[in-house]
């Protein structure tokens, strides 16, 4: 997600059609949590890019996180 696909005003977000899988335009309608939410996110290094750890790639990991948290918790697949 990138701060310019995000129209406060509208409470959509847009994605355009080159990061979408079927390459047409997608726009989301947002709730009125999501926009707040979002509006409290602080920009980090100045990058585009809503969630970012680095400033210049999205966040990542998910994978190995959730297999540290199951270790802690005692999931089984």
């Amino acid at each position: 997600m990138r701060w310019l696909e995000i129209d406060f005003e509208r409470a959509t977000w847009t994605m355009p059609s080159e990061r979408t899988k079927n390459g047409t335009q997608h726009t989301v309608p947002l709730a009125p949590l999501a926009i707040e939410i979002l509006q409290s996110v602080p920009r980090f290094m100045n990058s585009d890019l809503v969630f970012t750890t680095s400033g210049k790639t999205p966040i990542s990991g998910f994978g190995r996180h959730k297999a540290r948290l199951d270790v802690e918790v005692g999931a089984s697949d």
